[in-house]
């Protein structure tokens, strides 16, 4: 059975600075969206699970 799964993950910086800066890096925040788009459709949810934690400050890390 195939089961789609949507995930929301809001930074915990300044999400203006963080935009911003996006924005500079990649050109414009569509082309963000599109780059992260094609890699988070590459990943297995495993792997966008490993992301995450990988990316949580150590002290939300829980055993």
């Amino acid at each position: 059975m195939d089961r789609k799964y949507e995930l929301l993950i809001l930074p915990g910086d300044n999400l203006l600075e963080m935009l911003e800066n996006v924005c500079d890096e990649e050109g414009s925040l569509s082309a963000y969206v599109r780059h992260q788009l094609v890699e988070a459709q590459n990943l297995s949810v495993e792997d966008a699970w490993r992301k995450i934690v990988a990316g949580m400050p150590k002290e939300n890390h829980q055993r």
